[in-house]
């Protein structure tokens, strides 16, 4: 980058590609920032970003994916850098070793319990060894930086950013309440908690349940309008919903997790009614921003009381914008970030 301090120049490994949201949360919308602060990024993403058609999905994908995994091979290997920056994903150890060669300033991030798997065995074995080989840790939850500060000396927590944006208004005016959720295929089984309490509250109430990104032809008896997600969409959907919701099982990989819907939501004016897990503990006021919930019971009476009272929906809504405003925006995640790389290069 023309201007950019040659010798700040960071190799940004990424789990994913720029439909993938943890890859682009936590590293590619930071980019920007960074080169105005006289950094020089290098991105080199795992994956290429994924199309929906039978050729790309069964010939093409594969290969770009190989080419990708030897381009990183290469770029770890031979390219210029001063800081390594591996965004969630197991290298090889000999591969790790010969970074170390290069650099001493490897930062390894991540955003989920990934020492915890279900299809790889050896996965709490891959996250320790990433772990010793690299000379920071950035977590996104406090139980990620008690684990990971277990085993090594130098964790900081930075939350996922949430990058805050005019949120497109609603139109028109329509009595129905929309209960909205936003997240993933796999994220979408939790709504399946929540099937009774929906019910219940659409034979009650005239309510709409908008969810963005979970499985068609999920929860048929409550007929959600379900929309794929796109980055594109974000703000419109977020627009459209009175409150957001994020069900979570209590088990130790949902502890790890980063309340990134909670964010959204309240980055958009919205109340929220969250399980509570993990760092949704610290997210929520109960009570000022939204609720949380441990049961069925609790859950039908906290969206009861918000589909009710449109005052108290905005009231919680402005104290979590505020909330995100002040402590989980981008702006103020990348502050910290870049701190963090400063003292990298004023110490060692």
């Amino acid at each position: 980058m023309k201007g950019a301090d040659q010798r700040k120049t960071i190799l940004f490994i990424t789990q994913g590609n720029r439909d993938h949201a943890s890859s682009r949360i936590r590293c590619l919308q930071y980019f920007p920032f960074l080169e105005k602060s006289g950094f020089r990024c290098i991105w080199l993403p795992r994956i290429p970003v994924r199309r929906n058609s039978f050729f790309n999905k069964n010939l093409i994908f594969p290969v770009l994916k190989r080419i990708n995994r030897l381009r990183i091979i290469l770029g770890i290997l031979f390219l210029p850098y001063r800081v390594l920056f591996i965004q969630r994903i197991f290298l090889p150890e000999w591969l790790l070793k010969k970074a170390r060669k290069k650099t001493k300033k490897i930062i390894f991030d991540f955003d989920d319990a990934i020492y915890l798997s279900d299809t790889d065995k050896k996965a709490g074995f891959k996250t320790l060894r990433m772990i010793e080989h690299s000379d920071l840790i950035i977590v996104s939850s406090p139980v990620l930086k008690e684990y990971a500060a277990s085993f090594h000396k130098r964790v900081e927590m930075i939350t996922s950013p949430v990058a805050i944006q005019p949120v497109e208004a609603a139109s028109g005016y329509s009595e129905t309440r929309v209960i909205g959720w936003v997240g993933s295929e796999w994220t979408g089984k939790y709504l399946n908690m929540l099937s009774e309490v929906f019910e219940k509250l659409q034979s009650k109430y005239p309510v709409h349940f908008l969810f963005v990104g979970c499985p068609a032809g999920m929860l048929p008896a409550i007929r959600p309008e379900i929309i794929p997600w796109s980055p594109d969409s974000d703000g419109k959907m977020l627009s459209r919903m009175d409150i957001g919701i994020m069900p979570l099982t209590d088990t130790p990989f949902e502890r790890g997790k980063g309340g990134y819907k909670l964010l959204q939501y309240m980055a958009a004016g919205k109340p929220v009614v969250a399980s509570p897990v993990g760092i949704n503990n610290q997210i929520v006021t109960e009570g000022e921003n939204g609720f949380l919930c441990k049961d069925p019971g609790e859950w039908f009476a906290a969206l009861e009381k918000l589909l009710l009272d449109t005052p108290l929906r905005e009231r919680m809504g402005n104290a979590g914008y505020r909330l995100v405003k002040e402590k989980y925006s981008l702006e103020v995640c990348y502050k910290k970030l870049v701190n963090v790389l400063d003292e990298i290069y004023l110490v060692w």
